[in-house]
């Protein structure tokens, strides 16, 4: 079977950032954003989350069936850490939601990124598995009471040593990407 195909989000990608976060079926991840958020208001974030952060999408030949995502974990001496984001059409090709997935995580340690966490539906066993064979370790209980389920709270190492910088943006690691193949 064909494997997806993965690529960083564009502003003309809205319409599929929408359509992938109304698949309710295909929740791999807890993904916190408003299924019902306007058209400028997904493209605001889009624009912002792609200045520091990677914003993949998964591509079955046209159609996009999955999104990977990170934003800020907390401020001070957390900015080492991220919160990761995942949902993929319950239609995708096998193997979407892993692949989607390694390269957000790939991207994030290239930044200078030491951990991810990810909220997880306990009850999820094959959100749980694939976690699990990400490496993300269950970290406890999430406590937040504006979830609409339970959730577990998972973290991903990215880093094994505390970084010598501040992580770069996307946007410049993007670029340096750019200059090694041109150069």
């Amino acid at each position: 079977m064909k494997l997806s195909s993965v690529r960083t989000a564009q502003a003309h990608d809205v319409a599929s950032v929408r359509t992938v976060l109304q698949a309710r079926g295909g929740a791999l991840s807890q993904v916190a954003d408003a299924c019902s958020s306007s058209e400028q208001s997904l493209l605001h974030r889009l624009e912002t989350t792609l200045r520091d952060f990677p914003f993949l999408l998964a591509f079955d030949d046209e159609r996009c069936v999955g999104l990977a995502y990170a934003r800020p974990h907390c401020a001070g001496a957390y900015r080492w850490s991220v919160d990761v984001a995942l949902q993929v059409d319950a239609q995708a090709t096998p193997g979407t939601a892993e692949r989607l997935y390694r390269q957000l995580l790939r991207d994030l340690a290239a930044q200078g990124y030491l951990a991810g966490y990810a909220l997880v539906a306990p009850s999820d066993a094959q959100s749980v598995a694939l976690h699990q064979s990400l490496g993300f370790v269950r970290i406890g209980a999430h406590q937040c009471i504006d979830l609409h389920q339970d959730t577990d709270c998972w973290c991903v190492s990215l880093g094994d040593s505390h970084p010598l910088a501040e992580p770069v943006s996307f946007q410049v690691l993007q670029q340096s990407r750019q200059g090694l193949v041109a150069g």
